[in-house]
């Protein structure tokens, strides 16, 4: 399990904070998020804690998922029908990691669909029979 310190990092500066008030936040010493930072901690205990203040999930700083939405809000992602077919499927709810697998799925399929020349779509039409 290794911890993508450049995310934390990342969370970091878009919330305009510092390796020291995480530390504070979540009970460590600076010099630990340090290493955090460079990803040489080996067992991330404090990953959960972390991600929570950070306002991420721990999968997006393990580099398990490159959706950093919060796992409570990660399911609002995914459009009603898609989670109306889940239901049908006999078993448990989704738990969080099926959830952050469709939505990555539904990110790479919706990049995958963006028009490649230059933004713009063709509006050509074929030619009539």
């Amino acid at each position: 399990m290794n911890v993508r310190g450049d995310r934390i990092g990342k969370r970091l500066d878009e919330l305009g904070k510092s390796q020291i008030w995480l530390a504070e936040q979540v009970g460590l010493k600076q010099p630990t998020i340090s290493a955090y930072l460079k990803g040489t901690v080996k067992r991330p205990r404090m990953i959960k804690e972390i991600a929570h203040t950070l306002g991420t999930s721990q999968e997006y700083l393990l580099g398990d998922t490159d959706d950093p939405t919060p796992p409570n809000m990660a399911q609002d992602k995914i459009p009603a029908a898609i989670l109306e077919a889940f239901e049908q499927i006999p078993g448990a709810p989704l738990t969080e990691r099926e959830v952050r697998i469709i939505v990555d799925q539904l990110d790479l399929i919706a990049r995958s669909r963006k028009p490649q020349n230059g933004g713009t779509q063709s509006t050509e039409q074929p030619p009539a029979s």
